[in-house]
């Protein structure tokens, strides 16, 4: 369910680029251009490869760059220029991989840091957020003390002391073990939407990122390849580095025909219009495992080639005549032995297509 409305922007992006010395003339492009705009209390994902740029548009965003070309605004505010609106006059607070942490301060100096104003009202304010993060009665400790999990809580405890209007996660949750990365992630979550704040998550965990966005912008090699909601981006795949790089995808190779594209599965209609099919002879066809039926057949044209056992699931990889390879999502409850023939069913109504070799 949608938690915000397109009513009013909080982060607009125009044609931002980012760009770091290099041995080129021109340097290395790290970012854009980037367009963007992240509306009053929505959560976005930023999902994508390391490198693509996903950090540096957190710097851009919070002050702590400046981009190259390109306007940025918060709330409407023209904020590019880091030298008439530093970080520190933007409302914007961020949180780092590492928690950046001082270790000789103790956690309520820690998050004191950096918040002005009368101590008695600094000091009632420290409190307050030690107690929405579940560190009430800890403030004497040290950093070293802690443990990773309450490390990150300091950290977004002297984020949110300021009171920002727009939060920025830089992967916080990475230096953590898998139960308690989503014991956190779920914390968090629940403390911003509280707070009703707008916010960023950078990421390259695809499954926090379905977990977290209402949306989800994937990076590639600084730029936006699609932004919209994580089911769409996993089903409707806009290019073929999304549907490679979002869950697991096979590509099944596939010719022109008059009533779609002929593959050696059958014949699959299309959402790409007709205009664009005819443009090319070879493409391929976006096959998701969980697509993939399959049935013990004696005479089935696949083989089973490979398993895999994850828990609650199974991945089967099933060669074809071609010596194509695609695979099939599995309960773990379904034992079939390596070698075996299967017959195949793809539950595809339309088809996800690419030219060979885009």
């Amino acid at each position: 369910m949608t938690r915000y409305t397109e009513s009013r922007v909080m982060i607009r992006l125009e044609d931002v680029t980012q760009a770091y010395p290099s041995s080129g003339r021109e340097g290395r492009v790290a970012l854009g251009p980037v367009s963007l705009e992240v509306f009053e209390q929505e959560f976005l994902a930023v999902l994508g490869p390391s490198g693509s740029g996903k950090t540096t548009l957190l710097r851009v965003i919070a002050g702590l760059e400046m981009p190259q070309t390109g306007r940025v605004e918060l709330a409407g505010l023209d904020v590019t220029n880091v030298k008439r609106t530093p970080p520190e006059k933007r409302g914007v607070g961020m949180v780092f991989q590492d928690y950046a942490l001082f270790p000789h301060l103790t956690v309520w100096e820690n998050v004191a840091f950096g918040l002005s104003g009368r101590n008695g009202a600094k000091r009632a304010r420290v409190e307050e957020v030690l107690e929405l993060v579940g560190l009430q009665g800890m403030g004497d400790r040290y950093p070293y003390e802690l443990s990773g999990g309450e490390q990150q809580r300091v950290a977004l405890a002297r984020t949110l002391a300021p009171n920002p209007r727009v939060v920025l996660l830089d992967e916080p949750f990475s230096n953590l073990d898998a139960d308690l990365r989503r014991e956190m992630r779920s914390e968090v979550k629940a403390i911003l939407r509280k707070l009703q704040s707008t916010v960023i998550l950078v990421t390259h965990d695809q499954e926090e990122a379905f977990d977290w966005g209402d949306r989800m912008a994937v990076l590639n090699r600084g730029r936006i390849e699609q932004l919209g909601a994580s089911e769409e981006i996993y089903t409707a795949p806009a290019t073929r580095f999304v549907a490679e790089f979002i869950g697991r995808a096979d590509f099944l190779i596939g010719r022109r025909c008059s009533e779609g594209i002929e593959t050696e599965l059958g014949v699959f209609s299309l959402k790409s219009s007709a205009g664009r099919v005819s443009q090319h002879e070879t493409w391929e066809i976006l096959i998701r495992p969980d697509m993939v039926e399959i049935e013990p057949d004696p005479k089935g044209g696949a083989v089973i080639v490979a398993r895999r056992f994850s828990g609650i699931q199974k991945l089967y990889c099933l060669e074809l005549p071609s010596g194509q390879r695609i695979h099939s999502l599995q309960p773990s409850t379904r034992n079939l032995p390596e070698g075996s023939r299967v017959r195949l069913k793809v539950l595809l109504k339309k088809a996800i297509c690419f030219p060979q070799g885009s």
